[in-house]
C-alpha cells in the first residue's frame, strides 16, 4: 500500500511541476508534509540542503530521499520513477507537437510556452520563500544568504564552491 501512495504521491509531483528543480519543492512540500506527514517540516529541509548538494535534479533527488525514509530502497526506487514517468510521456508528446506543428510556424505552440515563464518562476520564488522562512533565521544566515546570493549572480564561480564555502561557514559559526 505505501508504495502505491509513494507512486501516485511523486507521480502527481512530476505530472504537476513545470520548470523542474527547485520549482517542483513546493508540490513536493505539500505533498509529503501537509497530505500524508511523511516527514516534518525540518526533515524535509534536510531532504531539500541534501538534494540541492547531490548531482542530479533536486526534484529526483528529493523524491529518491523521501522514497528512501518512508519504504527503504524500494520506496526510493518507486518514488523515482514516479517523479520521471510525467516528464518521459510529456516529453514523447511534445516531440510529437514539435515534429507536427512548430516546424510550420504554429504561433500557438510558442505562446504556450512563452506563458509557461512566469509560472515557472513563481514556483521558484515561491520554494525560495519556503525555505528561506525556516532556513535563514538569525544574523549570519541572513550574511552567508547574501553573500552566496551575490556569488551566483554577480561572480562565475563555481556553485559547488559556493556550496562548500557556505557550508564551512555554517559549521564554523554554529558550532
Amino acid at each position: 500500500m505505501i508504495f502505491w501512495q509513494l507512486f501516485i504521491a511523486f507521480f502527481k509531483i512530476g505530472m504537476f511541476s513545470f520548470g523542474g528543480g527547485y520549482a517542483t519543492i513546493p508540490l513536493i512540500e505539500k505533498e509529503i508534509i501537509s497530505t500524508h506527514q511523511w516527514l516534518t517540516l525540518p526533515q524535509f529541509y534536510q531532504v531539500v540542503a541534501v538534494a540541492g548538494m547531490t548531482p542530479g535534479p533536486v526534484g529526483i533527488n528529493c523524491a529518491t530521499f523521501v522514497g528512501y525514509r518512508v519504504a527503504g530502497v524500494i520506496g526510493s526506487a518507486v518514488a523515482t520513477i514516479a517523479v520521471v514517468l510525467p516528464s518521459v510521456i510529456i516529453i514523447s508528446l511534445l516531440y510529437y507537437i514539435f515534429k507536427k506543428y512548430l516546424s510550420k510556424g504554429e504561433e500557438s505552440v510558442k505562446v504556450f510556452f512563452a506563458a509557461m515563464s512566469p509560472v515557472v518562476l513563481s514556483l521558484v520564488l515561491s520554494a525560495a520563500i519556503s525555505i528561506g522562512r525556516e532556513g535563514i533565521s538569525d544574523l549570519w544566515s541572513i550574511l552567508i544568504a547574501l553573500t552566496a546570493f551575490i556569488l551566483v549572480t554577480a561572480t562565475k564561480l563555481n556553485i559547488l564552491y559556493i556550496l562548500a564555502g557556505a557550508g564551512l561557514a555554517g559549521m564554523l559559526l554554529y558550532k
